[in-house]
């Protein structure tokens, strides 16, 4: 939209000319002493031929401004106006010597009166809403009490109508767009605010009146026609057996020009439910060359996962296969591409996929590190056969520290953990074991340590991670820790009695010197809760605090009651056995 800005000044005569020539025609400025003006002002045009206003009525009362308050400066930001409504068809002017109407009223003294209203003359602005009289619409009405308020207050109307002001005649003249009827107020495309009902109605007539056989030359038009691609897939609808072969035979050398179409698309994806193999052989070989390209576009991305969707023959899923195969990784990380290969995973089978699982495992963190990509991953792992599983899982623990702290790349680390394969989760653990203390203390490879703790293959690895986790350096760091506080809080969820008593035995004592955090009130209250869900570990507790806790460490203490445990379950097996055999 072209910005204008006019600035008035209220005591010079210049000044107020501009204020003059910047108010719309309707809109009269405020004249001295004032304190209310009511504007009548009425318009439901959208554009109307150039009219001009050559004289103005005692064009010298403007001098009535020069009570203006010097210091206001007003500004109109927007030079053109667009009024709502249908497009009117503006009349003809009858003829030059129609007598000039002045947009303000004056009075006998040519001062400009308050509290005017204005009305237009009906050749003018012909309208005819008002009641009873069919010359001038209802206006309505628009009443201020500040000037300043008042011109800042125009409403905000879109671009039809230009004022283009000419300072020295203080004329004010209207021109017509010249581009109306495809002006988008948000855009600078041309497409049409209001469709050209006529136009729409003459081709649909147009359409349902002539023979199909003649309109055989313009099928790859109208596919691009709102309209006529309604009309195309009405006729396959109606009887695909007599439509189909001219509609195939017009569509199928544009098939790919058609996919990227935002109407010539949903033919195609009409077409592929009638073709027989033979002709989606066709199809695929005319457009195998471009669906790369319709893969990136956001219309043509939806044809192509049709297209994908239909296919039958061996021949059919190695023409789309050696499309794209070359440009996995970019189509992986497009936003409409992704789509594409996640349907390519769906559809095909472990072996007609394998070249994206080769792709992926050659570009490991560039795609795992991608919005788009991981979850492309996650679906790989999700359909791969356990093969492929190795292969991708291998890759993934390689690179399993990069890709945890990675705010995608870790939920591709957490979704691994997650199938449970045993062989892979262990090989996972043992990777990542040296670099625990530093890994649960980020805010993305945190969570996959809690994952770690949860999903370990066996107790032997899981206990490793906890023998970490207890290193007193590492356990001061975690439980300090915004992130690692979690880790620790996993920890003695998951860990068997033994490593609990520990656990607690050791972080107890570092409370007091966190008790301000709120992270210390989430550890003391999961403390709580174990230990009220577990009566043989609160028993142990209870036991080495009033006998053990001043004499001996906790290790010793858990030595000492291993001993008594083995002691106390070889007798009942002793009891048991004599009881058994006196029966």
């Amino acid at each position: 939209m072209t910005k204008n800005l006019l600035s008035v000044g209220g005591s010079s005569p210049q000044g107020q000319n501009s204020l003059a020539n910047a108010l719309s025609p309707g809109i009269p400025p405020i004249g001295a002493g004032s304190t209310a003006n009511t504007v009548s002002f009425q318009s439901q045009f959208r554009h109307q031929p150039s009219l001009s206003v050559n004289s103005i009525n005692s064009i010298n009362s403007l001098n009535s401004l020069n009570s203006f308050n010097s210091n206001t400066s007003t500004s109109i930001h927007d030079s053109a106006y667009q009024f709502g409504g249908e497009p009117l068809t503006p009349p003809e002017i009858a003829n030059n010597s129609t007598k000039h109407f002045s947009p303000w009223n004056t009075n006998n003294n040519g001062a400009l009166k308050s509290n005017s209203t204005t009305q237009f003359p009906a050749q003018v602005f012909p309208f005819s809403n008002t009641a009873g009289n069919p010359g001038v619409g209802a206006v309505p009405s628009v009443t201020t009490t500040n000037p300043r308020s008042r011109l800042l207050s125009l409403p905000q109307l879109q671009p039809a109508v230009t004022f283009n002001i000419d300072k020295s005649l203080a004329s004010l003249s209207l021109q017509n767009n010249n581009n109306l009827d495809t002006f988008n107020p948000t855009s600078s495309s041309t497409t049409p605010i209001y469709p050209k009902k006529s136009h729409e109605k003459e081709l649909v007539t147009r359409l349902n009146s002539t023979p199909f056989e003649a309109l055989t030359d313009e099928i790859v038009s109208l596919s691009k026609d709102q309209y006529g691609c309604r009309f195309l897939q009405r006729k396959l609808d109606e009887n695909s057996t007599m439509y189909f072969p001219t509609i195939f035979g017009q569509i199928c050398a544009h098939a790919s020009e058609l996919m990227v179409d935002p109407f010539g698309n949903y033919l195609v994806q009409k077409l592929l439910n009638y073709c027989t193999n033979n002709e989606k052989d066709l199809l695929l070989e005319q457009s195998a060359p471009d669906l790369f390209s319709v893969a990136l576009n956001q219309h043509g991305t939806r044809a192509l996962q049709k297209i994908i969707d239909c296919l039958g023959t061996n021949y059919q899923f190695s023409l789309v296969r050696d499309s794209l195969k070359n440009h996995v990784v970019e189509l992986i990380q497009d936003l409409n591409g992704n789509h594409v290969v996640q349907k390519c995973i769906n559809k095909f089978s472990h072996k007609d996929f394998q070249f994206i699982i080769d792709a992926i495992c050659l570009h490991i963190v560039r795609i795992s590190t991608h919005k788009h990509g991981c979850c492309v991953l996650q679906k790989c792992l999700n359909k791969c056969n356990q093969q492929q599983l190795v292969q991708l899982g291998d890759e993934i623990i390689a690179n399993a520290i990069v890709l945890m702290k990675d705010q995608f790349g870790n939920y591709v680390v957490q979704y691994l953990l997650s199938m449970n394969n045993l062989p892979i989760n262990e090989k996972l653990v043992y990777q990542i074991l040296p670099s625990i203390s530093v890994l649960s203390v980020q805010k993305f490879s945190s969570n996959v340590m809690e994952k770690c703790l949860k999903n370990a293959p066996n107790r032997s690895s899981q206990n490793a991670m906890l023998e970490e986790i207890l290193r007193p350096q590492n356990l001061n760091a975690l439980i300090k820790d915004q992130y690692g506080n979690y880790v620790v809080q996993t920890a003695i969820d998951v860990a068997d009695d033994e490593y609990k008593f520990r656990l607690i035995q050791t972080v107890k004592p570092m409370l007091p010197f966190i008790k301000s955090t709120p992270y210390s009130r989430r550890i003391q209250s999961k403390i709580s809760v174990v230990l009220n869900q577990n009566a043989n570990l609160n028993a142990m507790l209870t036991t080495y605090q009033q006998y053990f806790a001043s004499t001996a460490a906790p290790d010793q203490y858990l030595s000492f009651y291993k001993q008594q445990q083995q002691q106390h379950q070889y007798q009942n097996q002793q009891f048991q056995g004599l009881h058994n055999n006196q029966n």
